[in-house]
């Protein structure tokens, strides 16, 4: 390898590690890969709102399945349910209340007809909303689907120091969401939802 050859291939690796270090943040979170860069995997809870016909979940489940593979986390537990209102609120709660989640997905459910009930049965749980998850998805939508964004209503927020999100069934918009949205940001955002080692061990009252 020539000299020309050999100063070209350190450029390139300096480049690489520059962008590597401004994609990280002050937290640890590689922005690319979206989990922790100590190795730390981020497990994940999935439900899937099913109307109809089940196989309508498929390729928005697959997606989702492959694009937090991708990024080194885990998914714990999958499932499909029904949409109505208990049933979604009951299952996001008790996979929330897991010891090895960290995280839920909720597909599905977050149109504006009568029958999609995700949002409001999750809203009633959350601790915290994430008011700008809405803005950050159907914006980012929007270049998708055009005005079709108007009848998506994406939520995100935490229940019980998990954070969930709330996203449309649909394999494209998934795979957006999760690679422009969430994955970047949610090593961070579980990192945060935890409480701190001084709320975790309040001091006991003198007596």
């Amino acid at each position: 390898m020539d000299g020309d050859e050999t100063d070209e291939l350190a450029a390139d690796t300096e480049a690489e590690d520059v962008l590597a270090d401004a994609e990280r943040d002050a937290s640890g979170v590689n922005r690319r890969e979206g989990h922790a860069d100590d190795g730390r995997s981020i497990g994940i809870g999935v439900v899937s709102i099913v109307e109809g016909d089940s196989a309508d979940a498929d390729a928005p489940e697959a997606t989702l399945v492959e694009t937090v593979n991708a990024t080194g986390n885990e998914i714990i537990i999958r499932e499909r349910i029904a949409g109505d209102f208990d049933t979604v609120q009951a299952t996001v709660s008790r996979l929330a209340d897991r010891d090895d989640v960290d995280a839920v997905f909720a597909v599905g459910g977050v149109g504006i007809g009568p029958d999609d009930a995700t949002v409001r049965a999750v809203r009633q749980l959350l601790d915290t909303e994430m008011v700008a998850f809405e803005t950050l998805v159907t914006t980012r939508a929007a270049a998708e689907i055009g005005e079709a964004v108007l009848t998506i209503r994406p939520l995100a927020g935490v229940i019980d120091c998990v954070p969930v999100f709330c996203v449309p069934a649909d394999a494209e918009l998934v795979d957006l969401v999760l690679t422009d949205v969430i994955c970047p940001q949610l090593a961070r955002v579980v990192d945060l939802a935890r409480p701190s080692d001084s709320t975790e061990a309040e001091p006991e009252a003198n007596t």
